[in-house]
């Protein structure tokens, strides 16, 4: 099954409609559509937001169409696929390198909903801050770096 097809299973077994998975992720309901009906494939960060939405391990999303090359430099697949949990191979990943980052996500996933919306707000404002950021970018620019395309005008 496609990650989309999945994406529709999970959220009917948790009986919530488009626009509660919308509520709980902050990703529109028309994008949510468009994966679900495979005219868009969510990045990385979506994913792991309607995983999370939908309490199940993102790599129950994926599908074997999959290109895992995508995602290989940010967690270590071959752990997922044994069935570990998504924190610990991400834990796995920053084993040593960057504990800072791991902090930050183990704070994240302590947050409630409206924390976590709260906290992803101060990091978004922040990239665009020339005083914080490793380089200069502009709102399209990150957005662009983050899901790896611009939202749709009529969203």
């Amino acid at each position: 099954m496609s990650i989309g097809t999945n994406i529709k299973k999970y959220r009917n077994d948790k009986g919530i409609s488009q626009r509660e998975l919308e509520r709980l992720t902050g990703i529109d309901h028309s994008r949510i559509a468009k994966y679900e009906n495979d005219k868009s494939e969510p990045n990385k960060a979506s994913l792991e937001r309607i995983a999370n939405a939908l309490e199940v391990p993102v790599s129950k999303l994926y599908d074997d169409s999959i290109d895992w090359s995508k995602y290989d430099k940010m967690i270590d697949l071959d752990s997922i696929r044994e069935g570990a949990t998504l924190i610990e191979s991400i834990q796995h990943y920053f084993n040593d390198k960057d504990n800072d980052a791991y902090l930050v996500l183990e704070m994240y996933y302590m947050l409630n909903e409206e924390g976590r919306k709260k906290a992803f707000n101060y990091l978004y404002d922040l990239c665009l801050m020339k005083k914080y950021s490793k380089e200069e970018m502009n709102e399209n620019d990150l957005l662009l770096k983050l899901y790896g395309q611009l939202p749709d005008e009529d969203l």
